[in-house]
């Protein structure tokens, strides 16, 4: 039993309990309190420490073997982050995950957690995500350290099952003025800080693209998914609409006559439209190539073009060919990367923006 509160292993929690820098150099985190000990992976636990009066009432069989020790009760309290200690302390080792763990998931839930600073609450957050569904949280690095004993006390042990990553900082990234509401949208909504890097903006294209939407531009997509996540209320208020041929039964069976993608045929028919349009494409690399060829044609002449589709076959290379056009505004997010999603949250970040 440690009767002393000089003994070194007590010295050493009162340390862990006050320094992020202990915590990180050990590699481990406090948990204080029987659910936090109850819900603990046991294979992640170090060592249990209980209270001497804890001791006498429970025994040490509910510890199934883990290595403990016993402690006065006042140098149990001289450890403890809480006024009335329940007696029981354990040290755990951190969990370590990856970006692409949060990411790896089919339909990923994620939380985006900026310049937190309140332990208490960003616990709270923790456990209210997990019961909401999300997969997984990203936190800025000057977020509080999650390991705290104060946030991991209001986690009430979602810290355990939630996977989190503290990600670069967007503020200390370089981007194009007037391009920021864009950039933090599309990163909001895919927690992927790449998007500050690798989306390409160009000379005045936002202004550009406010100024036909202002003309009563209307947009054309190549997912009925991009189509329903654009705000059609806020579009309409300009006089334009979200247009989708992909599903048209014309559309499929000039398809299946030519031998030919829907997508590809979809161009073709906005090339018919009389009216302005803006192109966003968040899914489907062969639109994103027959529309190039359209403008090059001279039969299509774009107000201009959302390039963000992800995936790998031609990809790459469609991105590539709107980076070309010269005369045609266009934002593309060079790389593999994007999605209908971020399609449609570029088009809301520009319509938001003209509030």
């Amino acid at each position: 039993m440690i009767t002393s509160t000089s003994n070194p292993q007590v010295k050493n929690l009162q340390q862990l309990m006050k320094k992020a820098r202990a915590r990180n150099t050990q590699d481990v985190f406090l948990a204080e309190g029987m659910k936090m000990f109850e819900e603990a992976p046991k294979e992640r636990v170090n060592k249990v420490y209980l209270s001497k009066s804890l001791y006498e009432v429970k025994g040490d069989s509910f510890l199934k073997g883990l290595p403990m020790e016993i402690l006065e009760d006042h140098v149990f309290a001289s450890v403890s982050d809480t006024k009335t200690p329940q007696g029981i302390l354990c040290v755990i080792r951190q969990f370590h995950y990856q970006a692409e763990d949060l990411l790896c998931r089919e339909h990923p839930v994620l939380l985006l957690l900026e310049d937190l600073q309140d332990p208490g609450n960003v616990g709270t957050i923790l456990r209210t995500a997990e019961g909401a569904g999300v997969s997984g949280v990203f936190l800025s690095r000057t977020s509080v350290d999650l390991y705290n004993p104060k946030t991991i006390r209001s986690t009430m042990g979602s810290v355990y099952r939630v996977p989190f990553f503290y990600t670069e900082e967007l503020k200390d990234m370089p981007l194009v003025p007037g391009t920021e509401a864009i950039v933090k949208r599309c990163i909001h909504t895919s927690a992927d800080f790449e998007y500050a890097k690798n989306l390409v903006f160009s000379e005045n294209a936002v202004e550009k693209i406010q100024e036909a939407v202002k003309n009563g531009a209307s947009i054309v997509t190549d997912t009925q998914m991009g189509k329903a996540g654009i705000n059609k209320n806020r579009l309409k208020k300009y006089g334009g609409q979200v247009y989708c041929f992909m599903s048209d039964e014309d559309v499929a069976i000039e398809a299946k006559r030519r031998g030919l993608t829907r997508a590809a045929v979809s161009m073709e028919k906005a090339a018919k439209l009389d009216e302005k349009l803006i192109f966003a494409f968040g899914n489907a690399p062969t639109a994103l190539i027959r529309l190039y060829e359209l403008i090059r044609e001279g039969r299509l002449l774009p107000e201009a073009v959302i390039a963000v589709p992800v995936g790998f076959v031609n990809v790459v290379q469609s991105k590539e060919l709107i980076l070309t056009l010269k005369d045609t505004p266009y934002i593309v997010a060079r790389g593999r990367k994007g999605g209908s999603n971020i399609a449609a949250c570029i088009c809301n970040a520009f319509l938001y923006m003209m509030e």
